[in-house]
């Protein structure tokens, strides 16, 4: 599923923090890691006490000093610099993304803009709204986390859409080349836990409210049992569940306890105030997951 590999990078330890993953996962699927610098406009020569890369020269140096110690590895790389400057950096990544015949983007998210600066709901929520290509997304405290032994337990939230199964292939495919057990999780909301316009309804109606959150209950235990029933006859470990409560934290909760290494979701990739709108879960378990999450953006309409 992935052969070719993005990683943006601009010189930062921060930003070079996501490589031991993109290594491990270039082993497994035998793919080819592309090294990305994109040359910014009117950046200062430091930035964070560490210096800058400003120049095509010492950006193409730098990714192949880069690249010459993968060769023990055995990592096929290869190595891009976009020259003329530019002041958007996710379109850049987008864009490069597609020509490089990328299938995964691996983003270091940190900061508070530009490449050096990637933040949760600037850069790395831009690349998602723009691009189709999956995007693995990293925070620096999220390292520790992702450790060199890979993914042993892989989670996938689902809300009964089909549109959001996008994420199943890849979590298959992640658990297969991983070894990993899948964990399948639906939340159904309780009436203290319903966006806004469900809420309303629910004041109006709170008995048949209920009755109507009780049977998507047990409607989400039969699809997810179904999903399940799919995946255990290629041979992956995978197990459901339906919990009830608030859709984050339900998902943050079932991170923790089932000792989760990475999460996998489908997303509209909603820019952020469209998000905020539209009650959006994938930026607020972006920026409160305690391990990497691995974003699909759905095209299609609700």
């Amino acid at each position: 599923m992935f052969k070719r590999i993005l990683v943006p990078l601009d010189g930062s330890e921060l930003a070079e923090s996501v490589l031991p993953t993109a290594i491990d996962l270039a082993k497994h699927y035998q793919a080819t890691l592309i090294l990305f610098h994109a040359l910014e406009k009117d950046v200062p020569v430091t930035i964070h006490g560490q210096y800058h890369l400003g120049k095509r020269d010492e950006a193409y140096k730098y990714l192949e000093s880069l690249s010459d110690q993968f060769v023990a590895d055995e990592v096929r790389v290869e190595i891009d610099v976009h020259e003329p400057r530019l002041t958007d950096v996710a379109r850049s990544i987008s864009e490069h993304a597609r020509e490089l015949q990328a299938e995964l983007v691996i983003l270091c998210a940190h900061g508070h803009g530009g490449l050096r600066d990637i933040i949760i709901g600037s850069i790395a929520q831009q690349v998602i709204y723009l691009e189709t290509i999956p995007v693995l997304l990293i925070r620096p405290d999220q390292v520790k986390n992702d450790s060199k032994d890979g993914y042993k337990t892989i989670l996938v939230p689902l809300d009964g859409n089909p549109v959001h199964e996008s994420a199943l292939p890849i979590a298959a495919s992640l658990a297969m080349k991983y070894q990993a057990g899948l964990r399948l999780l639906s939340i159904v909301p309780t009436s203290d836990h319903l966006k806004a316009k469900e809420a309303a309804i629910g004041r109006i109606l709170p008995a048949s409210t209920l009755l109507a959150l009780d049977l998507s209950s047990q409607e989400s235990k039969e699809y997810l049992e179904k999903i399940a029933l799919d995946f255990s006859s290629q041979g992956i470990p995978v197990s459901g569940q339906v919990l009830r409560g608030n859709v984050v934290s339900r998902i943050l909760e079932t991170v923790d306890q089932e000792r989760i290494d990475l999460v996998v979701m489908a997303s509209f990739g909603h820019r952020n105030f469209e998000a905020f709108w539209e009650e959006s879960t994938t930026p607020k378990v972006l920026s409160k997951s305690p391990v990497p999450v691995l974003i699909m953006k759905e095209t299609k309409g609700e």
